[in-house]
């Protein structure tokens, strides 16, 4: 298709604007669409539920640290540490000891 020009003068090629266009509003009504269907407020809680369900599903922490445009990992560890499989486990099982009623023991030979 021949360039055409733009308002301000500049040749365009139509298709092209017109293909970004496209890809620009389908981003945009897909974004809204996980938004919505996961009850995300913003685009900024939607990172934080990609990232929570991805350690959920077991993606390293490297791999999402990566997809975030973290520098290290370190940071989603840090951040997201209380989802990592197995961290609130030991925590839970000191708690449900300490507040486990005491079995009380009979003497031998009481019955």
């Amino acid at each position: 298709m021949p360039a055409a020009r733009s308002h301000c003068w500049l040749p365009v090629a139509l298709d092209a604007v017109h293909e970004q266009a496209g890809a620009i509003l389908a981003l945009a009504i897909a974004q809204k669409a996980q938004l919505l269907l996961t009850g995300a407020r913003t685009l900024h809680d939607l990172r934080h539920t990609m990232t929570s369900l991805g350690i959920e599903a077991g993606t390293s922490t490297k791999v999402l640290a990566s997809r975030l445009g973290h520098s290290t990992d370190q940071l989603v560890s840090k951040r997201y540490g209380h989802v990592l499989p197995g961290v609130d486990r030991p925590a839970a099982l000191a708690i449900e000891t300490v507040l486990k009623p005491k079995k009380k023991t009979r003497p031998k030979g009481t019955g």
